[in-house]
């Protein structure tokens, strides 16, 4: 995209019979589309900064002259429109991105829609994988590409699924239902907070053992948030 812009204090004076109006866009020779209020008859030819003034009247040839307008000149070749589509496309695809990742902890409406013990579930299921990811990584050995690229991918997996459990935590628990009037606050804040923090350990090491930390911190929020023992079908 190219922009033609001038300084007002050089205003240049035609005719207003060199001047026509044309609709908002109009294809010229050389694979050139010009947008504006209003163009130059010639092919190709603009004056920087300016479109011809709509007076409304014909008066004196000072009147008709060419007046300054606020509106910059812009002129898109087809090339351009194509790219700018691209750029569209792309931007609505990163938008759609992140809303579905918005939405994996909870929609935030409210809608009054909460399920709780699922969100232990899934929490206890991402451990699950941490600790799936941390033996896998002690198990294989980085002696060609195919080993690499396969400890590569664990150790993705592995930050991924850590994430996801401070995900939930922070914008499930931690922003919906841990009430500042609960009696219980400071003891579930304490627990959900353990839970952030070994989550972050189990992304920083590769030893099994903080899975099994994160593991303990995640059934003991559970106690915590729910006053009660937990129970789930979880073994590893």
């Amino acid at each position: 995209m190219h922009r033609v812009s001038a300084d007002n204090a050089s205003v240049p004076t035609t005719r207003l019979a060199d001047i026509v109006s044309v609709p908002d866009s109009v294809a010229l020779p050389g694979n050139v589309v010009l947008r504006g209020n209003a163009e130059p008859a010639k092919p190709g030819f603009a004056k920087p900064g300016y479109a011809a003034a709509s007076c409304g009247r014909i008066g004196s040839q000072q009147e008709n002259a060419l007046r300054p307008i606020p509106i910059p000149l812009e002129i898109y070749t087809h090339e351009d429109i194509k790219m700018l589509r691209c750029f569209t496309l792309v931007a609505l695809l990163f938008g759609s991105l992140a809303l579905a990742s918005t939405a994996h902890a909870h929609c935030q409406v409210p809608c009054g829609i909460y399920g709780d013990q699922m969100r232990f579930e899934m929490m206890l299921e991402d451990e699950h994988t941490i600790s799936k990811a941390q033996t896998e990584l002690n198990t294989l050995k980085p002696t060609d590409a195919q080993s690499i690229n396969q400890l590569t991918r664990w150790v993705t997996t592995k930050e991924d699924h850590a994430s996801r459990i401070q995900e939930t935590i922070a914008s499930y628990f931690m922003a919906q239902r841990i009430k500042t009037s609960d009696p219980s606050y400071l003891k579930k804040l304490a627990a959900a907070h353990a839970v952030m923090v070994n989550a972050m350990k189990a992304k920083q090491s590769a030893d099994p053992a903080t899975a099994k930390a994160l593991e303990k911190s995640i059934l003991d929020f559970y106690r915590a948030y729910e006053g009660k023992e937990p129970v789930f079908e979880h073994s590893h």
